[in-house]
């Protein structure tokens, strides 16, 4: 009778440990952060900072802005980089709930969604923000000086990060839904005008406000649908009928 409460608790502790593992990485590496503060900051401001001429510059508008702002650049870095520990926290944390099936599942997934996280932060870095900053200081109204404020560009800049890293996680959301059989892949391969939209309108809404920046989220957002269901496919060919 009291086994239960007690495998609840027993739970509960787990998770606890769990959580303050996490919590010490995510401290520690924010605070070797703080010491590179000033490089973390060029860092995350270098797509913006190269496309503005001399006449141009970041500016705070808030009274701790200057202080706060690559605080908060430092932290969110922190964050960036103890995603892969965190992952694998997770995944020790629940691997004893799972049966083998599952448990395979998850284990062969679970670096291709880092992978796949990442490529999508280096996508939006690389090629997505220094068309979209070119084209904002294009447009910008020769009576206008374009000066963004810092704490704006880190709002906008750390939304659309994880945005993008998670929007590259379709092929693993796919492959995950499909294979626990919480959707078909009937369903997912009969609707893909449906899925379609769905990126064109995920790309609408977490990049800036042009044409060009959504359909360079939304595009390769649906290529990589279509992948989750080549591999989706892929796999039920290797998954036993049973289990399907």
């Amino acid at each position: 009778m009291n086994s239960k409460p007690s495998t609840f608790i027993h739970h509960l502790n787990v998770l606890r440990i769990v959580i303050i593992r996490c919590a010490i990485v995510m401290v520690s590496l924010f605070i070797v952060s703080l010491f590179f503060q000033t490089q973390i900051f060029s860092l995350f401001a270098q797509p913006l900072l190269n496309q503005l001429s001399s006449h141009h510059q970041l500016i705070a508008t808030g009274l701790v802005s200057p202080l706060l702002t690559p605080l908060m650049f430092c932290f969110y870095w922190s964050l960036l980089i103890s995603v892969p520990y965190v992952l694998c926290e997770i995944w020790y944390f629940v691997r004893p709930g799972l049966d083998i099936n599952e448990k395979k599942l998850i284990f062969y997934i679970i670096i291709p969604s880092i992978c796949l996280f990442y490529i999508g932060i280096l996508f939006a870095y690389y090629l997505v923000f220094p068309m979209a900053f070119y084209l904002f200081v294009q447009v910008t109204p020769a009576d206008v000086v374009y000066m963004p404020d810092i704490q704006h560009y880190l709002n906008f800049m750390i939304t659309s990060l994880f945005s993008f890293g998670i929007a590259f996680e379709t092929p693993i959301i796919i492959i995950v839904l499909t294979s626990l059989n919480l959707i078909s892949y009937e369903r997912f391969a009969n609707n893909r005008s449906i899925a379609l939209v769905i990126c064109l309108t995920f790309g609408m809404l977490i990049t800036p406000p042009d044409v060009i920046s959504q359909l360079m989220i939304g595009i390769p957002m649906y290529l990589l649908f279509e992948l989750g269901l080549i591999l989706s496919r892929c796999i039920r060919t290797q998954l036993p009928k049973s289990s399907i």
